[in-house]
């Protein structure tokens, strides 16, 4: 497959950070709100995690790059279980570890997306 970012400009890292927070913290917050038994909040919150996720750069990250396939799946599912889980058992405050995970996989991902950006602009 080719490289998406291939004769694109680069991003600023602040704008890309913003926008890869979003996909995550929505999906836990869907799966959260849904198990605590809030399902309007539970809907929402997914419909706006599946619209930023196929929007964001994961996607297009997803498709070109196999070793962040994996580590994304391994991601939104621990993260998503643990949010279910700690909805089923209306726990909110450990839910704030989740942000010290979100953190680092954005950093992750955006050392990924530099990574990807300077092979396709040498």
């Amino acid at each position: 497959m080719e490289n998406p970012y291939e004769g694109c400009e680069r991003q600023d890292t602040y704008s890309f950070i913003q926008s890869s927070i979003i996909p995550i913290m929505f999906m836990q917050g869907s799966l959260f709100f849904t198990f605590l038994g809030n399902y309007a909040v539970g809907v929402v919150s997914g419909i706006i995690f599946l619209v930023a996720l196929f929007t964001q750069e994961e996607i297009k990250l997803f498709k070109y790059d196999a070793d962040f396939k994996l580590i994304l799946l391994c991601v939104y599912a621990s993260t998503g279980l643990n949010s279910a889980i700690l909805g089923f058992f209306d726990k909110f405050s450990p839910m704030l570890i989740l942000i010290v995970i979100d953190t680092c996989w954005i950093m992750y991902i955006y050392y990924v997306y530099e990574r990807v950006y300077l092979e396709g602009n040498k």
